[in-house]
């Protein structure tokens, strides 16, 4: 019997299937569990969701972030009871035979026939949601198979020795096995985690397991030393990678399917002191779920934004460092002026999302990768395109004077172009189309507005602190909101103890006025530009920044982390 607790909202009342999809959409881009996206979108009570369940299901509901779980009472449910009915093992009584289970649909009688079969005992059905479950079983998943690797894995024999004879029989090799399912399982933490890298980093006795999650780097996993020839040969020979090899640098790429997602693993190994380092970029080769509304630009500064992009031509700018969310910015865009009316062509390195997954007959977008070992770079490609009639270009990256220079005359000639540079704001962005060799005529007339932007993490709305900030302070920082409240992050099951859930952009929006375009004729000095634009209402980053600070969703540390100011 299958349950579906979107169904349930809509059908209870709790929610309108308009608001179901907007927390759907919260929950994929945070990875938070539907409940508590709901929750912090304030669109229901969590209490009386769970209490309604309760009565639904007559059973007690079990929050599992929060429940002590035992490892002995988990493993006595298969792993593959476990992972196809969706069922985690709570308590044991020894005196009734008794197991306790939390599962999504506690009436799903196979579920609970399967449990009982597997573990001879006799079941009491708790609650739980699909979530937490998920969430549970990946994190004892990673566990359980790196107490394994520990236990079983005994690794004695020289890394040459393993790379020549362990892996001629790998499809026979428990050790194999045992590292084919560690890597699946960090894989699979990566992605629950919403982490964008995983690092495997090789100590003077440890293998460090680390995953960045919302910018930051945390250790997930220490294994021995020993373990990192077999996981290298593990990860090398998935990538197509060339296993003989440790000590040049290799790049390769896999792509693997875990749970409900097609994951592309960006594979960069490299020797270091006690063994290969091994770096992996985790893109989610799904369907763009973004909408501008959702990155966190004020509405204001959206609806200028949204005046310059359905322009017949010109160029548009994204600004920012690297893994400021440049690419999502630019998606997003695609994303809102896509339409099967226009050619839509876009240069990546790499592809990122999919735009056009899950779309029947829409077209209207073509993505091409970036391929310089056959020539196929952002100038070649772009040079390329212009022969394909497009109304909408993207451009990954702006790296050079010459894709500068194409990208440029293509907004000349009537085209709409998109594109990305790596500079700190938006006036130093005309600084460097200036400084690459591009005539001021050039950067002044076809350029329509800059973006520059930054991710800082967003609070949880479950544990968040307020506190007050000294008047001395707040003038320092130039905020002029009249006893603002200031939050900090404490830590709670709900962040894994972090205190931030998520991150949102920070944003400064530059346009291209009458004004602007003459100083840059003359090039005027950064300066100079700033005093202008900010006398046509400019704000720049950090002012957006605070304002995020006194409204409540993130903290002055977080910006002064991702933000340095000099106070």
């Amino acid at each position: 019997m299958s349950f579906s607790l979107e169904n349930y909202l809509v059908a209870q009342g709790f929610v309108t299937k308009e608001q179901l999809e907007k927390a759907l959409a919260e929950k994929m881009r945070t990875r938070v569990p539907l409940i508590e996206s709901l929750e912090f979108l304030k669109l229901i009570d969590r209490q009386s969701v769970i209490e309604s369940l309760e009565k639904h299901f007559h059973c007690k509901y079990i929050d599992l972030p929060n429940f002590k779980l035992n490892p002995d009472v988990i493993r006595m449910i298969p792993e593959n009871v476990m992972k196809r009915y969706m069922v985690v093992g709570l308590e044991f009584n020894k005196k009734n035979n008794l197991l306790s289970v939390a599962l999504p649909n506690p009436f799903d009688v196979m579920a609970l026939d399967a449990v009982r079969d597997a573990t001879g005992n006799d079941i009491k059905p708790l609650l739980t949601t699909e979530d937490h479950f998920r969430a549970t079983f990946e994190k004892f998943y990673l566990e359980v198979f790196a107490e394994k690797v520990v236990g079983k894995v005994k690794v004695e024999a020289p890394e040459e020795v393993l790379k020549e004879e362990l892996f001629k029989k790998a499809s026979k090799d428990d050790k194999e096995a045992l590292i084919a399912q560690l890597f699946n399982a960090i894989v699979s933490q990566a992605v629950r985690s919403r982490a964008t890298d995983i690092h495997i980093e090789p100590q003077e006795t440890d293998l460090l397991i680390r995953l960045r999650v919302d910018g930051l780097l945390q250790t997930v996993q220490v294994l021995p030393r020993s373990v990192t020839p077999l996981l290298a040969t593990r990860i090398k020979v998935l990538a197509d990678l060339d296993i003989a090899e440790s000590r040049r640098p290799q790049d390769g790429q896999i792509r693997i399917r875990t749970g409900a997602y097609d994951i592309d693993l960006r594979i960069a190994s490299m020797g270091g002191m006690y063994g290969e380092k091994i770096a992996i970029r985790v893109l989610q080769k799904t369907s763009f779920a973004f909408g501008l509304s959702q990155l966190g630009m004020p509405a204001e500064m959206q609806s200028i934004y949204e005046d310059l992009i359905f322009k017949p031509s010109g160029i548009i700018l994204v600004t920012g460092p690297v893994g400021s969310g440049k690419t999502t910015t630019l998606y997003s865009t695609i994303s809102r002026i896509r339409s099967p009316e226009k050619n839509i062509l876009t240069l990546e390195d790499p592809i990122e999302y999919e735009l056009l997954s899950g779309s029947k007959r829409e077209g209207g977008v073509t993505q091409v990768q970036v391929k310089p070992k056959i020539g196929l770079t952002f100038a070649a490609g772009l040079r390329a395109f212009l022969r394909h009639d497009p109304d909408i270009i993207m451009v990954g990256e702006i790296r050079d004077k010459e894709t500068a220079e194409i990208a440029i005359t293509a907004s000349m000639i009537g085209r709409l172009v998109l594109s990305s540079l790596h500079t700190t704001d938006t006036i130093s962005a005309i600084t460097r189309l200036l400084n690459i060799g591009i005539e001021p005529f050039m950067v002044a007339h076809p350029l329509l507005g800059i973006v520059s932007q930054r991710l800082v993490r967003s609070l949880c709305p479950h544990c968040k602190v307020p506190y007050t900030v000294s008047r001395n302070l707040l003038q320092k920082l130039g905020v002029k909101t009249k006893n603002p409240t200031f939050f900090r992050n404490q830590g709670c099951s709900h962040c894994d103890h972090s205190g931030y859930i998520g991150r949102i952009g920070v944003f400064e929006l530059l346009i291209l006025t009458n004004t602007i375009r003459e100083l840059v004729l003359k090039r005027a000095s950064e300066d100079e530009l700033l005093e202008a634009a900010r006398k046509e209402g400019f704000k720049p980053l950090l002012e957006n920044a605070l304002e995020l600070v006194t409204g409540g969703i993130t903290t002055m540390a977080e910006v002064m982390r991702v933000l340095p100011t000099k106070l």
